[in-house]
C-alpha cells in the first residue's frame, strides 16, 4: 500500500464518516433560527469565530456541503503533515497516528461537526502557515498568501488566535537569527494574526462576564491548572502517542538502560491509571504532584532526545513542533472552559514532532513486516469506526422516524432510546432538552409540540430473573 493508496484509503473513510456522524447539539442550534438570528446580530455578543459560524452554519444546511468539506478538510490535514516532514514518513503511518486520537478529542472534532467546524479547520489553516512559513520558498505572493491564510485562521477558536500571534512573533525573532531570507514570511504571519485577533476580540462577547469574557483569565489559578485539567487532557489522557514516543525515544537514544527504564515505568504508570478509569477529581494532591514530576522528566528525557539524535534543520524543526505543542494549549493555564476538542492541535504538533525524530532512528526491524502490521491495523482500525458510527446513525434515523410518527399521531408525549454509542458524539443524546429539543425539531420538520423523553438502553433480549 504506498502513498496513493493510503490517502485513498483514508479518504475513502472520511468520505463514508461525513454521511454517518450524527447532527448533535450545537449542529442543531446553527442549523435553525436561532443561527440565523446570530448571523443578523454579526455573531456580537455570542462569540468571535466568524468563519467556524459560517461553515457550521453551512454544512448543518447543505449535506453535499458537508460532505465535501468534512473530507477535504481532514484529508488535507494528512497530506499538510506529509509535506511538513517532508514526505520521509510513510502515509500509512500518518494515517496511523490520526486513526489513533484520543476518543475523547475525536468524539469532539471528527465526531461533530461543529467541533470539527472549529477546531478541524482551525488546524488544517495553522499547518498550511508552517508549511508556507518553514518549508517553502520565499516569493512575493506568498507573503499575501501567509497573511490571507493567518486572518482567516484566527476566526475560529480563541486559543488559536492567540498562540498564532505569540508564534508568528517569535517565529520574527527566530528568522532573524537563523534564516534572514524567511522573516518577510514570518511578518506577515504576524501581520495576518495581529489583525484577525483584533478583530475577533471586539466582539462584545469578550467584554461581557460570560465564559468567554475576559475577565474568566485569572494567572493564580495556572498551577491548578497544570496539576489537573492541563495534564490531564494533555498528556495523561493521550497514552497511544506517549507510548509511541517512548518507543521511538529509547531505539534512537541506542537502548539505554537507565532512561528506558523509567519509560517502561512511566508508560505502565498512565496505562494503568487510564485502564482503571482514574482521574485528577479522585486522585489525592500528593498523587498529582508525583505525577506532574513524572511528566516533567518524560519532556526533559523528549528534549534530551532531540539534542542527542538531531542536527540542523531537523533539530530545530523538531523543538518548533514540541514548543508550538505547549503553546497552542498554553492560554487554558489561566482561562475556562478546557475541553479534548483544544487539544486536536496539540496533538497534531506532538505527532510531527514524533515524525522528525522517527526518520532520524535507526529501526533493527523488518520494516516491510511493520509495515504489513500497521496496514492490517489501520484497516481494522478503520472498519471497526465505520461499524459503531454506522450503528448510531442508523439507529438516530429509527428515532428520528418513531418521533415523527409519534407527532402525526398527535401524541403529547414520545419517549425514545438512547443511542447505543453515545460517547462518538457531543451530547448526541441531548435531543430532550430546552431549546435543542426546538432546535431539533425544527431541524427535522417536526412542526408539532410534542414533548421528546429520553430514556436508557436495556439489553436486547432480557433474561427471566427469578430471584435476586
Amino acid at each position: 500500500m504506498n502513498k496513493v493508496k493510503s490517502i485513498w484509503l483514508y479518504a475513502t473513510f472520511i468520505f463514508i464518516m461525513s454521511m454517518l456522524v450524527v447532527l448533535s447539539w450545537d449542529d442543531f442550534f446553527w442549523g435553525g433560527t436561532q443561527g440565523m438570528e446570530q448571523l443578523a446580530n454579526n455573531f456580537d455578543g455570542y462569540n468571535g469565530r466568524y468563519l467556524g459560524n459560517l461553515i457550521i452554519m453551512g454544512i448543518t444546511r447543505s449535506t453535499l456541503l458537508r460532505i465535501i468539506l468534512y473530507t477535504s478538510v481532514n484529508v488535507s490535514l494528512v497530506l499538510v503533515i506529509s509535506k511538513l516532514l517532508s514526505d520521509r514518513v510513510k502515509m500509512r503511518y500518518i494515517v496511523l497516528i490520526l486513526m489513533t486520537i484520543p476518543m475523547d478529542i475525536f468524539r469532539q472534532t471528527y465526531g461533530w461537526f461543529s467541533g470539527f467546524a472549529n477546531y478541524n479547520v482551525s488546524s488544517l489553516l495553522v499547518l498550511i502557515v508552517f508549511y508556507l512559513v518553514l518549508k517553502k520558498e520565499n516569493k512575493w505572493w506568498l507573503n499575501l498568501v501567509v497573511l490571507l491564510v493567518a486572518f482567516l485562521s484566527q476566526f475560529l477558536a480563541e486559543n488559536v488566535s492567540m498562540a498564532n500571534v505569540i508564534l508568528s512573533f517569535l517565529a520574527i525573532i527566530f528568522m532573524i537569527f537563523t534564516d534572514r531570507k524567511r522573516i518577510s514570511l514570518a511578518v506577515f504571519w504576524f501581520l495576518g494574526s495581529i489583525s484577525g485577533m483584533w478583530l475577533m476580540f471586539q466582539n462584545s462577547a469578550y467584554h461581557s462576564d460570560s465564559s468567554r469574557g475576559l475577565s474568566n483569565v485569572y494567572f493564580s489559578e495556572l498551577f491548578k491548572h497544570l496539576l489537573q485539567d492541563w495534564s490531564e487532557l494533555v498528556v495523561k489522557n493521550n497514552i497511544f502517542l506517549i507510548a509511541l514516543f517512548s518507543i521511538v525515544v529509547y531505539l534512537a537514544l541506542k537502548k539505554p538502560k537507565l532512561i528506558g527504564s523509567y519509560l517502561l515505568f512511566f508508560n505502565i504508570y498512565f496505562i494503568g491509571r487510564s485502564y482503571l478509569n482514574i482521574s485528577f477529581y479522585q486522585a489525592p494532591l500528593y498523587m498529582l504532584l508525583g505525577e506532574l514530576i513524572l511528566i516533567f522528566i518524560f519532556f526533559a528525557i523528549l528534549i534530551y532526545a532531540g539534542t542527542k539524535v538531531l542536527k540542523e534543520s531537523d533539530l530545530k524543526l523538531y523543538f518548533i513542533f514540541l514548543f508550538t505543542a505547549i503553546v497552542m494549549v498554553g492560554p487554558f493555564l489561566i482561562v475556562t472552559p478546557f475541553g479534548p476538542r483544544n487539544i486536536l492541535l496539540t496533538y497534531l504538533f506532538l505527532a510531527l514532532a514524533l515524525g522528525i525524530l522517527w526518520v532520524n532512528t535507526e529501526v533493527n526491524v523488518e520494516l516491510t513486516k511493520l509495515d504489513t502490521y500497521v496496514k492490517s491495523g489501520t484497516i481494522c482500525l478503520m472498519m471497526f469506526c465505520l461499524f459503531l458510527y454506522g450503528v448510531n446513525s442508523f439507529e438516530n434515523q429509527r428515532r428520528v422516524s418513531m418521533i415523527k410518527k409519534a407527532a402525526e399521531r398527535g401524541d403529547k408525549v414520545v419517549t425514545v432510546r438512547r443511542l447505543p454509542f453515545s460517547f462518538l458524539g457531543q451530547a448526541i443524546d441531548g435531543i430532550d432538552q430546552g431549546s435543542r429539543a426546538d432546535d431539533f425539531k425544527q431541524h427535522y420538520d417536526i412542526k408539532s409540540k410534542i414533548k421528546i423523553e429520553m430514556k436508557g438502553r436495556d439489553m436486547p433480549l432480557p433474561w427471566l430473573q427469578t430471584n435476586d
